[in-house]
């Protein structure tokens, strides 16, 4: 079974505009110089959350088709899949500490998401495509209700998630108010799963050939987009679903929005790339494709090569806070060109990687899940 030149190029896409935002984010204030841009940079830095996680599930399955039809067992499957989602979830919380410092550990980032979808994604592999939809839709209208009644907004009275240390705010933390909690995150790999099932039931995929997929993508777009514009206009009882799109808490509306994308943008992809009688080569889809097979690598090294100068930074120039030059370092424009020189140099290392691929992050995570 050859490997999705696709979801490979999806998933890159999805770090490199990552990439972009937080360097932006992190380093740059919001201008009056290039506000446009900086608001462009955040757009665009809407996306990269919602396209991983979707591609998680996807992945996901066609991991499990692809081993089923191997021979391995359930048994066999779950360990690796335990293994697999409790080194992710360990990991999350490890780079909190080690990227945002000790005090963060429990901000509950992208990689604490997907081990525990990971984990429960697989107990549902035998549920059909339309009841994964269904559980996608039951999260997205239970979390405005819960997020109310649980007090999400006094955890978020600025940009920054502000919690204590007890086990009701870790635990709330987890499920509803941190920056990536299972509700509503879930919808996403659920759905990527989903999709999986439906439309890569076998090697052929020929139900992502037709007209669905696309009419299916704009009308969540559309959706996402009435809501936005009405959000001022309905009533206050059901704002928690016809709302703006922000991504503190991800509404609604963002989460059918940027899902409509990811459908959109994986239907162009494969149409384009997989499903060809000749496959397409060259230079920018190896560069795409290694980007997607090395993603969690550079997830975690960008914002290495980003942040811990920041606080090198501050601790050189005799600061008394470690985050003393967050947002603060140079212009919008300097830190998109940083971004551009990391993607460029990271590059260089992504290509040796492939040469060696233990010493990767997904190296070690293969060898642990497989030991």
């Amino acid at each position: 079974m050859r490997r999705l030149a696709s979801v490979d190029v999806l998933r890159a896409i999805a770090i490199l505009l990552m990439i972009q935002v937080h360097f932006v984010e992190n380093l740059s204030p919001r201008e009056a110089s290039s506000a446009a841009l900086y608001d462009l940079s955040f757009v665009l830095g809407a996306l990269p959350a919602p396209i991983f996680t979707f591609v998680v599930g996807l992945s996901l399955w066609l991991w499990l088709r692809r081993e089923t039809a191997l021979g391995r067992s359930g048994s066999e499957l779950s360990k690796v899949i335990v293994r697999r989602g409790l080194f992710l979830f360990g990991a999350g919380l490890a780079f909190a500490v080690l990227i945002w410092l000790p005090r963060e550990v429990f901000d509950w980032d992208i990689l604490t998401l997907i081990g525990v979808s990971t984990l429960i994604l697989f107990p549902l592999r035998k549920l059909s495509p339309r009841k994964l939809v269904g559980l996608a839709i039951l999260i997205l209208l239970i979390s405005p209700p819960l997020r109310t009644t649980t007090g999400y907004a006094s955890h978020w009275p600025g940009d920054e998630y502000i919690h204590t240390f007890t086990m009701r705010d870790v635990v709330l933390g987890f499920v509803l108010q941190g920056y990536f909690p299972l509700l509503p995150w879930l919808v996403f790999p659920l759905i990527g799963f989903a999709t999986g099932k439906h439309y890569f039931a076998d090697e052929s995929a020929e139900r992502l050939r037709g007209w669905r997929m696309p009419v299916v993508g704009l009308g969540l777009v559309g959706l996402a987009g009435l809501g936005g514009c009405l959000s001022d206009e309905v009533p206050r009882a059901v704002r928690g679903y016809i709302s703006e799109l922000t991504f503190y808490p991800a509404s609604t509306t963002l989460v059918v929005g940027t899902l409509g994308v990811t459908l959109l943008g994986l239907w162009v992809l494969y149409c384009g790339l997989d499903s060809r009688d000749i496959f397409p080569g060259g230079a920018v889809l190896s560069f795409f494709r290694r980007y997607g097979r090395f993603s969690l690598t550079t997830y975690i090294m960008h914002h290495v090569a980003h942040v811990w100068p920041l606080y090198l930074l501050a601790a050189w120039r005799g600061k008394r806070s470690s985050w003393s030059y967050y947002g603060e370092a140079v212009s919008t424009p300097v830190a998109l060109m940083l971004a551009l020189l990391f993607v460029a140099g990271f590059y260089v290392v992504l290509v040796v990687l492939e040469r060696r691929r233990k010493y990767s992050f997904e190296g070690f995570l293969r060898w642990l899940s497989e030991a």
